[in-house]
């Protein structure tokens, strides 16, 4: 009988136990759900304030006047090769260097805005064989990259989006070759800059002369013709961020090679440690005065963000 009433005890308190267990964990949910409740109507009151910060952020830049957006990307490599027969030159060193710099200096007035944005980009290699002597030549860093371009468009506001604008462009190289070739835009027309994304600019110039200067036996050629230049950059995610630029020029009639272009060139940085991280560099041209091919280039490497 003692056993029986034993066993029914430990029955009770094995069951009370479960129960106890079950209320805890019924009241823990609860409190989980009252908890992400409360965190969503926080997060949604951060959302509202950041929407403020930005309004009076904006308020700020047009009357403190400029604003400045940098970025840049620096990569290096270096590879040795001893014995590795499994590829053409089994005895090798191979080192590049590349760089890619961005910069943007922005005045936004309530009557008037003027953008100005240059970038730079440029690498070297050096590739010794270890089965020959090297020539002096062969141990100095070859060029293999080079672009320089510099763009200032001025435009008047008609509204609040759309302004008459003037735009001056130019392209050439800077270590090598400058100005050979060297094209300068000077054009005329519309700009877009929609308020709802502030660092967005599309510019329509149906009034352009394309100049594109050469040395050598090749004359310099010139053509009218229309323009398109759109910019944007932005943080992305947490500091992720990407700057793109496309610009293109169709000219009226027919010349041989043709003047027409366009060139695609964007960049991405993503942070590590204070302004320090991974950046991405990479674009696309087509001008059949240049190359009957696409052009095309990419840039891997530590960036750095101002």
């Amino acid at each position: 009988m003692k056993k029986q009433i034993l066993l029914l005890f430990a029955i009770l308190i094995i069951g009370g136990i479960a129960s106890a267990q079950e209320v805890n964990l019924d009241a823990l949910k609860a409190q989980i759900a009252e908890k992400s409740a409360m965190i969503a109507k926080k997060q949604a009151e951060i959302g509202a304030l950041k929407g403020e910060v930005a309004s009076i952020q904006k308020k700020i830049d047009l009357a403190s006047g400029w604003r400045f957006n940098t970025s840049g990307i620096l990569g290096f490599s270096l590879a040795g090769f001893q014995n590795w027969n499994k590829q053409s030159n089994p005895n090798s060193k191979v080192s590049d260097i590349k760089g890619l710099f961005n910069g943007a200096a922005l005045l936004d007035k309530p009557k008037y805005f003027w953008r100005n944005e240059g970038q730079i980009n440029v690498a070297w290699q050096q590739l010794i064989l270890n089965d020959k002597e090297a020539t002096d030549e062969e141990k100095k860093y070859q060029n293999v990259a080079d672009i320089f371009t510099l763009t200032s468009l001025f435009g008047y506001k008609m509204t609040q989006d759309i302004a008459i604008s003037a735009l001056g462009q130019y392209n050439s190289s800077i270590v090598n070759n400058f100005n050979n070739p060297g094209i300068l835009d000077l054009g005329v027309g519309a700009t877009w800059t929609p308020h709802q994304v502030p660092n967005f600019v599309l510019t329509v110039h149906p009034l352009n002369y394309h100049m594109v200067f050469q040395k050598g036996d090749i004359e310099t050629k010139s053509a009218l013709g229309a323009k398109v230049f759109a910019s944007y950059f932005t943080n992305l995610y947490k500091g992720v961020k990407w700057t793109t630029n496309l610009n293109g020029f169709l000219e009226y009639g027919k010349s041989d090679p043709s003047l027409n272009e366009y060139t695609w060139v964007n960049s991405l940085s993503f942070p590590a440690w204070h302004g320090i991280g991974i950046g991405i560099g990479f674009g696309l041209r087509n001008s059949a005065l240049e190359s009957p091919d696409l052009q095309s280039y990419y840039n891997i490497g530590l960036s750095y963000n101002l």
